[in-house]
């Protein structure tokens, strides 16, 4: 099923292009799914949501991986098993990006369960692999190590990471530069000015 997603900043017109977009002549749509940002406040309730919506359009493999994101919300460990094992699938069948993808998943369940260490780790050789494939998905990794290093006040190690995501979203993606001018404000105010 074909998907539009549309993000960004309050404020900067989502909605309206959205209802727009849903009202134009012409638009087949079999279905629609509105979550809106203040519902990403309640990560649970968007993915019940979500997998409702799925299972109601007939994708019920959709609607078991939201549900499995649901579960893994209230297992941890069940959640870093699973994405293990979809890591080594990943190696085995030499999915590079798959990797990296998953990779970045783990560093976020691992730094989440205070497991610091094999969250660099991860993160680290996920930024190897986009590093290698030029990808702009790199950003990602260094603002996550970026957080680790500021969580254990590790402030310039952590400003470091954060002017490297910076130059990298100044090319490709400015629509995040606000955010991560914003961590690196933070930072700074940590280090004393």
């Amino acid at each position: 099923m074909p998907a539009l997603y549309i993000g960004g900043i309050g404020g900067i017109g989502k909605s309206t292009l959205a209802a727009k977009l849903l009202d134009r002549p012409g638009a087949d749509l079999d279905a629609t799914l509105v979550i809106r940002c203040n519902e990403l406040l309640m990560p649970v309730e968007s993915l019940a949501k979500l997998a409702h919506f799925w299972q109601a359009q007939g994708l019920d493999k959709h609607a078991e991986a939201a549900a499995l994101l649901m579960d893994s919300r209230h297992d941890p460990a069940d959640a870093l098993e699973r994405f293990r094992e979809s890591l080594e699938i990943k190696r085995r069948i030499e999915d590079e990006s798959g990797v990296a993808d998953s990779l970045g998943e783990l560093g976020k369940l691992l730094r989440n369960a205070g497991q610091m260490r094999e969250a660099i780790a991860a993160f680290t050789e996920a930024l190897g692999i986009f590093q290698r494939q030029g990808s702009s998905k790199m950003g990602i990794s260094l603002s996550m190590l970026g957080e680790i290093h500021e969580r254990q006040g590790e402030y310039a190690a952590a400003l470091e990471k954060y002017q490297q995501v910076r130059l990298i979203y100044q090319q490709a993606m400015p629509t995040n530069l606000p955010i991560i001018e914003r961590k690196i404000a933070r930072v700074r105010e940590k280090m004393g000015g």
